[in-house]
């Protein structure tokens, strides 16, 4: 008898701890997601900030050059970021 009463909350908490599991791999799924579809929209947007009259350097005052995302769809590493938090020099500038 004691032994089911002590088992009850631990499965309990494993069950909220599988839940929560389950969201956690949702969310980096629609992250992923997110900036797959943001990687694909950015050389439109650059081509539209350029026909709009702005310069190379304009544009990428808007949209710093940054390396694609890798195939899980992670940004860069805190490692690829300069000082200031932006990216390092560019490495993508097509579009």
């Amino acid at each position: 008898a004691r032994l089911t009463a002590a088992a009850t909350p631990l499965g309990e908490a494993v069950e909220a701890a599988a839940r929560t599991s389950t969201r956690a791999d949702f969310a980096r799924a629609d992250r992923a997601t997110a900036v797959r579809a943001a990687w694909v929209q950015l050389p439109r947007l650059k081509r539209r900030l350029r026909s709009d009259g702005l310069t190379e350097a304009q544009v990428h005052e808007v949209i710093p050059a940054m390396r694609a995302p890798n195939r899980r769809g992670a940004a860069p590493a805190a490692a690829d970021l300069g000082a200031a938090g932006g990216p390092s020099p560019p490495l993508l500038t097509g579009g």
